[in-house]
């Protein structure tokens, strides 16, 4: 017997009209996940958010969306076929090697959710540092688009760090190209998103000492993303884990 994910099972059952966005990447999938949700109910548009992160797919406000928009694991990847609509892959680093037989193994699910024709995006064509001939950047508060200059972008103190901008500039990418919003509104949007629980997220200030709790990085990689995003002050880092 074929064993398949609730999110697989979801596309069997649901209309074609609901377009399916598939997000995936080692670091920063429920941020972005979560931002493409906002972004879209803020800005009038009937969406889900769900799969590796809050509910199940197999509810009826998913099945009554316009947009879907899934988190999605390497676990769920490995047992789930169909194509998404919008695939994405934020980042790829080491992670959940012992389970997948190896780092190909863990890529190679990974990489599933490209597969297929439509809106396809991964870290290759998104840059926050240099200008992409064929991609998004932003770079010194502008965003470009292919190489041209598109328009200035805001600070956003909601969401500190470079991490925070690469997945602010996917959000974007998915809002603009696939789903067809506005810049200006996506922006807009964007303001008003409040960062995740446990990811950066300030707790309190005492003694003129910043506690801050990033206890959802449960990985090297995520930790040392999050110390990136204080790059001026003295740091104390409380870690634990296996």
């Amino acid at each position: 017997i074929k064993i398949i994910s609730d999110l697989e099972l979801f596309k069997i059952f649901a209309s074609s009209q609901v377009k399916i966005i598939g997000i995936s990447g080692s670091n920063g999938k429920s941020t972005t996940s979560s931002l493409v949700y906002h972004i879209l109910k803020i800005c009038g548009k009937k969406a889900f958010l769900g799969g590796n992160i809050g509910k199940s797919p197999l509810v009826k406000e998913a099945f009554d969306a316009e947009f879907c928009v899934f988190e999605v694991s390497s676990f769920q990847l490995e047992i789930t076929d169909f194509i998404f609509d919008a695939g994405i892959i934020l980042n790829i680093s080491s992670n959940h090697i012992k389970e997948h037989g190896g780092m190909e193994g863990y890529k190679m699910a990974k990489e599933k959710i490209l597969k297929g024709e439509g809106f396809r995006l991964k870290a290759s064509h998104i840059s926050t540092f240099e200008v992409l001939k064929d991609g998004y950047s932003i770079i010194k508060g502008k965003f470009y688009k292919n190489g041209e200059l598109v328009s200035a972008i805001p600070e956003f103190k909601n969401l500190p760090g470079d991490h925070n901008l690469a997945n602010i500039l996917f959000s974007i990418a998915i809002c603009m190209d696939f789903v067809g919003l506005h810049l200006p509104e996506i922006l807009e949007a964007v303001k008003s998103f409040g960062n995740l629980p446990h990811r950066i997220e300030f707790v309190l200030e005492k003694e003129g000492v910043k506690f801050i709790n990033d206890s959802k990085a449960t990985n090297a990689s995520a930790c040392l993303t999050a110390l990136k995003a204080f790059p001026k002050v003295p740091i104390f880092l409380i870690a634990g884990g296996r």
